[in-house]
């Protein structure tokens, strides 16, 4: 029974979403100005990396912050991206690369196409079972 509660509550607490996002993008910022980090944390390709970090955040603080739309996401994100490079442009075992940000920005348009997607789908799904009354 305990359980079920703990579920439920994690389930139905939006700060539960925002502490994983904060969370997420403290995990994001300490790996972006680490001298090397971790190889089991990456996919071997630097740019992917940026990609699905991006396309996380981006998901993660949409539900985090669903009132949020989306030219406020893409600020956000896109602002942080900007940041993690000038701080790592001033560390002297990491630089500064366009193409960095270049993927950041995938990742949030590959997040904001499936968050869309998701929605339609959920939309289209609750309209299928709204039935015949609902006309």
């Amino acid at each position: 029974m305990k359980r079920r509660r703990f579920a439920s509550w994690v389930l139905e607490n939006p700060y539960w979403e925002r502490g994983c996002a904060v969370a997420l993008y403290a995990l994001v910022t300490v790996l972006a100005l680490l001298p090397r980090p971790p190889e089991a944390l990456g996919t071997g390709w630097d740019k992917l990396n940026h990609l699905l970090a991006f396309a996380t955040l981006t998901l993660l603080t949409h539900l985090a912050w669903p009132r949020w739309r989306w030219p406020r996401l893409w600020a956000l994100l896109l602002g942080y991206g900007v940041l993690l490079e000038l701080l790592q442009g001033l560390t002297p075992t990491r630089q500064a690369e366009a193409r960095d940000l270049l993927a950041d920005a995938l990742g949030v348009a590959l997040a904001q196409l499936l968050g869309s997607a998701w929605q339609a789908w959920q939309g289209g799904k609750q309209a299928r079972h709204a039935g015949p009354e609902a006309d």
